[in-house]
């Protein structure tokens, strides 16, 4: 007797921990279903707000330039300003005792309101100059380019590396501040003071 009451409770123990283990694993189910759902939802929401902002920034307007998706493309107006704009200024004197001379083209009259130097061929992509500081650089480039396709009828697409050179006490070119050169080909440079 004493065995068959042995038994029963080992057979009611077996029960009780199975009721809990199967109330755990369907509890544990319902929280993933739960979990589930509501990361479809979220994906549903943030997805198609991502593709709405995308869309309406590649097709929203009639624009006269063309967009396409790259590093770019998924960033805000705000997130690109703030990683892409701002010309980083580096602190100087710079001291100028020459007369500014005439512009040689002042008296010229006869000018179009506006010319595309996209039509005349003198503009190569948009370079991704990153965090640099240095879009006068990238813009002195591009302006390079240009110039070079219209005299020479060849465009050529130029790289801005900068190089900061130490300053020499005895080199009185340097005039006591720091230089950069934006190397464009093998043999022109165009040297900029800070």
């Amino acid at each position: 007797m004493a065995s068959t009451n042995h038994f029963q409770c080992i057979f009611l123990a077996f029960l009780f921990v199975l009721g809990v283990l199967s109330s755990q694993a369907s509890s544990r189910l319902l929280n993933e279903q739960t979990m589930l759902e509501m990361y479809e939802q979220w994906m549903d929401t943030s997805c198609n707000a991502f593709t709405r902002m995308l869309k309406r920034r590649i097709h929203g307007v009639d624009r006269a330039y063309k967009l396409c998706v790259n590093q770019f493309a998924d960033l805000t107006d705000e997130e690109f300003r703030a990683s892409h704009t701002g010309y980083k200024k580096q602190p100087t004197k710079v001291m100028s005792t020459s007369k500014p001379t005439s512009f040689r083209y002042a008296n010229v009259t006869d000018v179009p309101t506006t010319i595309d130097w996209r039509e005349k061929g003198a503009v190569t992509p948009v370079k991704h100059q990153g965090q640099c500081g240095c879009c006068w650089a990238f813009s002195a480039v591009a302006a390079m380019e240009g110039i070079n396709q219209l005299k020479n009828g060849n465009l050529i697409s130029l790289e801005a590396a900068l190089w900061i050179l130490p300053f020499n006490s005895s080199n009185k070119t340097m005039a006591s501040q720091q230089k950069i050169i934006t190397l464009m080909l093998d043999k022109m440079a165009l040297v900029t003071a800070l």
